[in-house]
């Protein structure tokens, strides 16, 4: 069930957290954009908003910027 999808705002809300705490840290834009592209689409899933077709090719459109993100990350020296 979609509503499911629900329970899982409270964790993508954390890894958004995350994501936003290290895009202020490097100063990413990417961090800053997926802190709030994955709560609002779990939720608007969670909903019913989107059918199941629309929802698994956002979520692997997430995890390739999460990718992204990792990568770009991993070339800058930790900020002191």
């Amino acid at each position: 069930m979609p509503v499911g999808a629900l329970l899982l705002i409270p964790l993508s809300c954390c890894l958004g957290f995350i994501t936003a705490k290290e895009a202020f840290c490097f100063r990413l834009l990417e961090g800053y954009l997926l802190g709030m592209i994955m709560p609002v689409y779990l939720f608007l899933y969670g909903i019913g908003s989107l059918d199941k077709e629309q929802a698994a090719y956002g979520l692997v459109i997430i995890a390739v910027m999460l990718i992204f993100f990792t990568f770009q990350k991993g070339f800058y020296a930790a900020p002191l």
